[in-house]
C-alpha cells in the first residue's frame, strides 16, 4: 500500500560493524528493484549534523528533501501545483470565504494572495511536510522510506528526539521509518527512555569476519590498479608503475593474510566486533614513515622473495606519523 500502517525498523549494531554498510546495500543491491518500483526512499546521514543549538526537526525535513532532489530529480516536492493539491482544502475555504471577492473580480489575482497565505502554511515545518508527501506518495504511487542513519553518536536527548521524529513521520505518512542505533544505546532508552513508550522492529547486524573484508578490500585494490593507466612515484620522487605497485600490495596481503595469524589477530584485538578501527588501523600501516614501502618495491623488481615483520607492522599502527611513542598521543595503550 502507498499510504499503509506505520512501520519502525531500528538497525542495531555495535561500532564500526557496519550498520551504514548495511544500510546502503539494502538500498542498492538487496531490495533495489521493490524499492525503485514501490517506494520514495529519503537518507538522512546525521554526521552531516551539528549540535549546536539548530533545530533538528528543520534540519531533518531540509536534509529529507534534499535527498529527494538529488534522488528523484523529476519529483519536484516543493512545486506551485503539489503546494495547491497539498491545501485543496484552505484554497477552497479561502475562494469561498474571506478571498471570494477577490476570486469573483480577478481569479489570477487570488492565485497569488493564495501563495502568499502559503508562506503561513509552511511555518508549521512537519505539518507542512507530511503534507506535500502524502501527495507525491499518492501521485507516484510509491510509499515513503526514511532512513535515519548515525544519529547514535549524538546525545541521548538528540537521540530521543531524532526516534520521535521517525517515530511521528512514519505514523503521519504511513510509512516506513529506520534508524541505525548502538547497542547500548538501544538498551539503555528500551528500559527507560523514549523507546519504551513505542513499538518497533530491531535487526542486529553482525560483525563480518575481519579476515574476509581486508581480502576483498585488496583485491579491490588491485583491480583498480589493473585497470589504472597511471604511473606513480616513490618516497624519491621515482617513476612506479601500476603494475610494481600491484606486485607491492600483494607481498601486503600475502604478509597480514597468510598462515601467521598474528597481523589479524593484532587488528581484531585493538578493535573487538568493530570493522571501522581495524581498516584505518591498516590504512596507517599503508601510508606510515615506520613501513619500508620502499624495500617491498626493490624485493619485487629483483623477484626476491621478502615479507613484513610483525613488529614493522605492530610500529607502524602504534606510532603512525609520529617518531616516537608516547601512550598520551597514541590509540595503542602501553
Amino acid at each position: 500500500k502507498v499510504l499503509g500502517d506505520p512501520e519502525v525498523l531500528i538497525i542495531l549494531g555495535g561500532v564500526g560493524v557496519g550498520k551504514t554498510t548495511f544500510i546502503h546495500r539494502f538500498r542498492k543491491v538487496i531490495a533495489a528493484e521493490d524499492i525503485q518500483a514501490n517506494c520514495i526512499w529519503a537518507y538522512v546521514d546525521f554526521n552531516k549534523y551539528s549540535d549546536t543549538g539548530e533545530q533538528l526537526l528543520g534540519w531533518v525535513v531540509r536534509e529529507i528533501c534534499q535527498s529527494l532532489d538529488q534522488s528523484y530529480p523529476d519529483i519536484d516536492l516543493r512545486s506551485y501545483s503539489v503546494l495547491k493539491q497539498a491545501y485543496h482544502l484552505e484554497y477552497e475555504q479561502l475562494k469561498r470565504g474571506r478571498l471570494a471577492p477577490v476570486f469573483a473580480k480577478d481569479p489570477d489575482e487570488f492565485e497569488i494572495q493564495f501563495a502568499s497565505e502559503l508562506k503561513e502554511y509552511e511555518r508549521l515545518v512537519d505539518q507542512h511536510f507530511v503534507r506535500l508527501m502524502r501527495i507525491v506518495a499518492r501521485q507516484t504511487e510509491r510509499r515513503p522510506f526514511l532512513v535515519f542513519d548515525n544519529a547514535d553518536q549524538f546525545s541521548e536527548g538528540t537521540q530521543d528526539e531524532v526516534f520521535r521524529i521517525a517515530q511521528k513521520f512514519a505514523k503521519d505518512l504511513g510509512c516506513a521509518s529506520v534508524i541505525s542505533l548502538r547497542e547500548e544505546s538501544y538498551w539503555k532508552n528500551k528500559e527507560h527512555g523514549t523507546l519504551s513508550a513505542f513499538h518497533a522492529v530491531s535487526y542486529h547486524v553482525q560483525s563480518p569476519r575481519l579476515r574476509s573484508v581486508i581480502s576483498k578490500r585488496f583485491k579491490f585494490a588491485d583491480k583498480l590498479l589493473a585497470e589504472s593507466n597511471k604511473d606513480f612515484v616513490d618516497s624519491e620522487g621515482n617513476l612506479v608503475t601500476a603494475e610494481e605497485l600491484r606486485g607491492v600490495m600483494e607481498k601486503v596481503a600475502r604478509t597480514l593474510l597468510a598462515n601467521d595469524s598474528r597481523y589479524m589477530e593484532l587488528l581484531e584485538y585493538l578493535s573487538p566486533f568493530e570493522i571501522r578501527r581495524p581498516l584505518e588501523f591498516l590504512s596507517r600501516f599503508l601510508v606510515s614513515g615506520h613501513t619500508n614501502m620502499d624495500s617491498l618495491l626493490k624485493s619485487y623488481r629483483r623477484k626476491s622473495d621478502i615479507t613484513i615483520g610483525f613488529h614493522e607492522f605492530f610500529t607502524s599502527i602504534a606510532l603512525g606519523d609520529r617518531e616516537y611513542y608516547s601512550e598520551a598521543a597514541s590509540d595503542i595503550v602501553n
